[in-house]
């Protein structure tokens, strides 16, 4: 859920869905999101300041 909330308060996001934690701790996000209002690289960046990595 920490992931869901750090990637909700970027601005400019509209929804976030975090998929089933896999066997190997992965898991699929998916972002709807303004490019107006935001970039890629913020929502990037609010997963890696939890310690998450980004593939």
């Amino acid at each position: 859920m920490a992931v869901k909330q750090a990637i909700t308060k970027v601005a400019g996001v509209q929804s976030v869905n975090v998929g089933e934690l896999q066997k190997d701790g992965s898991a699929t996000v998916e972002v709807s999101y303004n490019p107006d209002q935001t970039k890629i690289e913020q929502i990037h960046e609010a997963v890696k300041k939890l310690g998450y990595g980004i593939q």
